[in-house]
């Protein structure tokens, strides 16, 4: 088995050289039966296997072949009903289809019309040696990354996935502890290690898995890969009967966890479920928080939560509650990003939180949340893929308001239209001496620059009623002073005395 996995994997065998000399007619046989399956040897495999006797060769040589078999569907004879399909199926009438599968069926499979297929051109030698696999020699330390890399993968692992990590704890017991990855980053993988490892009745299953587990979701999905269910939890799982030590440390495990009454009220169908296996009931006056909690989601009373805090916060326009409390989760608070910053008063308050606590989140949750703003709006439809039924995708219409544009550093405008219309006016009169350069320190710069885009920055500055320093020309200073003050008179005397009167004038 640990052959076919690697031989899967990695396109490697385990093999030591010997000290013989091996027939040339053994590795020529094992070269022509590896071609028709589509593969051949590399070199370093090539001269090992030449040092080995016949009778250890002819043991690997039904293995090898076994194993590739296997992989490309070969073991089993296939034969079609309909060997020249399609012209097969072409030239027969619909009648003669419809007969020729009603005997088929009431044959079970041992009927079949009376036709052959025609002769198929056969590929080129050059053809088929230019798709050939190589198969390499391989190490046994590179044979045992791969189990740290299939407990340690970021994405949920496929069912054939589940089966070799299975087979490695099966097979090594203690030594996969040795294996383990730094870090296990999902929480499905982690429980279907952790169920093989139970079903294993490995000695260091339950301390390995003390220091992983952390709420009680994780248990949760513990359990169900203990059961051989879905750890996705997108489909119902039956619970096996388990035994009294296992009920009750699955029940420690959640006792222990800080929101087991907010993680039950998430899923309370599926915890109700495994209810019914603990009966936590047993264990109240030992574990009170987990037998409060499974109580709780039995007679459907919800606790108010962290969702329930936030989504009253947001509805009543508490931001800087909500601000407050969504950093503790970074990715719940890139999943509500788009929602707080349509009902935030200041975005870049929101994005200055947020960048505080955005390398916490997970990468997939931030890539997630990159495309969504980089296509918001693009569509009329909102398009949601339920998790482990991407098939049955649904769509609704948008309805979401348009994020705000948060421009850090850039002035918002003034509420005051008087004080609009007096800018509006400044800005033409300082437009008509654009040529003239200005050097003041309200521009955030020393260097002369275009007088347009210092009438800009001074305009901004007068529009927010701060204090600024007017522009003065490094030759004219007194002439655009006059024509701003004079604009200024024109529009509205009593707002020009009290807004332009902050401005110094330098001559």
């Amino acid at each position: 088995m640990n052959g076919q996995i690697y031989l899967r994997r990695r396109s490697r065998v385990l093999a030591q050289p010997g000290r013989a000399m091996l027939p040339p007619a053994y590795l020529a046989t094992l070269y022509k039966e590896l071609e028709a399956l589509g593969f051949t040897l590399s070199p370093a495999l090539d001269a090992c296997l030449g040092t080995w006797e016949a009778r250890p060769f002819e043991v690997f040589y039904k293995a090898l072949l076994k194993d590739i078999r296997e992989m490309k569907g070969v073991h089993h004879t296939w034969r079609p009903l309909y060997p020249d399909f399609p012209a097969q199926v072409v030239r027969a009438s619909a009648a003669e289809l419809f007969l020729n599968a009603v005997r088929h069926y009431a044959s079970f499979g041992t009927w079949r019309p009376d036709e052959t297929a025609s002769p198929r051109r056969d590929l080129g030698e050059a053809a088929r040696r230019a798709h050939l696999r190589t198969i390499d020699i391989g190490t046994q330390q590179d044979f045992e990354q791969i189990f740290t890399q299939l407990a340690g993968a970021r994405s949920s692992l496929s069912p054939q996935d589940k089966d070799d990590l299975d087979w490695f704890v099966r097979q090594y017991g203690g030594k996969v502890y040795a294996w383990m990855p730094a870090q296990f980053v999902s929480k499905e993988n982690l429980a279907t290690l952790g169920g093989a490892l139970l079903r294993a009745e490995e000695p260091g299953a339950l301390p390995f898995l003390e220091a992983h587990l952390q709420t009680a979701t994780d248990v949760l999905r513990l359990a169900v890969a203990w059961s051989k269910g879905d750890v996705s939890l997108a489909e119902p799982t039956k619970f096996a009967r388990m035994k009294r030590p296992m009920r009750r440390w699955l029940i420690a495990m959640m006792d222990r966890c800080g929101s087991v009454a907010e993680d039950m009220a998430r899923r309370p169908e599926v915890f109700k479920r495994l209810g019914e296996v603990l009966h936590p009931g047993e264990y109240a006056k030992r574990f009170p928080a987990a037998a409060a909690a499974f109580e709780g989601v039995r007679n459907g009373v919800r606790p108010q939560g962290f969702n329930h805090h936030i989504e009253r916060q947001l509805e009543m326009r508490a931001i800087d509650d909500a601000l407050a409390l969504l950093p503790t989760r970074p990715g719940e608070f890139a999943r509500r990003l788009d929602h707080v910053l349509r009902v935030a008063p200041q975005p870049a308050d929101v994005l200055a939180r947020f960048e505080a606590v955005a390398d916490q989140a997970s990468t997939a949750v931030l890539l997630q949340a990159m495309v969504q703003f980089r296509r918001r709006g693009e569509h009329t439809l909102r398009s949601f893929f339920p998790k482990g039924e991407t098939a049955n995708v649904f769509a609704i219409e948008d309805t979401r308001a348009p994020c705000r544009k948060a421009r850090p550093g850039r002035p918002r405008p003034c509420a005051k239209p008087r004080c609009c219309g007096a800018l509006r006016s400044f800005r033409r009169s300082a437009a008509a001496m654009s040529t003239r350069t200005c050097a003041t320190t309200s521009c955030r710069s020393r260097s002369a620059r275009p007088r347009r885009r210092c009438a800009r920055w001074c305009a901004a500055a007068v529009c927010r009623c701060r204090r600024a320093t007017s522009c003065a020309s490094s030759s004219g200073g007194r002439t655009a002073a006059n024509a701003r003050t004079s604009t200024c008179r024109r529009r509205s005397s009593t707002h020009a005395t009290s807004t332009w009167t902050c401005l110094r004038t330098t001559t």
